[in-house]
């Protein structure tokens, strides 16, 4: 699987209030979308909230502080005790969740004109694409529907439903949706 995010004029989203030194951007795959607009940059702090997108996809039960399985759950398969260990210098993949992708990765890095992209041309624990929910409205862990891009401070910045690439080879998602 590939993933291609491309995300232009940043510095005109309302959140940077046309900056000129926008920070790098973590991201993140939810496992829901109950938004009647494919993508939200106005309220962010409203219409990209937990109770609108649900948790980290994450099949495996990795559990980071975000993610959409249930706290017994996590307690059940790692312990009590448990921290979770995701970092892109470490290089390893199984400890993060399948949708912490700024944890498998790192952040998504911007450019002095506002602009980011990036590639991810392999991944030994890709998203699959038979848990994509193009309806976005289940609960469910073992789902994803929807991207959040958010500040260092943990803000989140932009969100959007991601759609389907028409004629791509694999399961290549983007976002879908636009720029004030």
């Amino acid at each position: 699987m590939t993933w291609v995010s491309d995300l232009a004029d940043l510095n005109k989203l309302p959140y940077f209030d046309g900056a000129s030194n926008i920070p790098d951007l973590g991201y993140h795959l939810y496992n829901r979308w109950d938004q009647s607009t494919n993508s939200t940059f106005e309220d962010t702090k409203a219409g990209c909230a937990p109770v609108h997108l649900g948790g980290h996809y994450d099949p495996y039960v990795a559990c980071g502080p975000d993610s959409a399985q249930p706290d017994d759950r996590c307690i059940a398969v790692h312990g009590g005790d448990y921290s979770y260990a995701c970092s892109y210098e470490d290089s390893c993949f199984s400890t993060c969740e399948v949708g912490d992708l700024s944890g498998k990765y790192g952040p998504l890095v911007v450019d002095d004109y506002g602009s980011a992209h990036s590639v991810v041309e392999h991944d030994p624990f890709p998203a699959l694409t038979c848990h994509y929910d193009a309806t976005g409205e289940e609960n469910d862990p073992f789902k994803f529907a929807s991207v959040v891009f958010h500040a260092p401070n943990g803000d989140r910045v932009l969100c959007g439903k991601l759609e389907p690439v028409e004629g791509a080879v694999g399961a290549v998602k983007r976002s879908k949706g636009g720029y004030p």
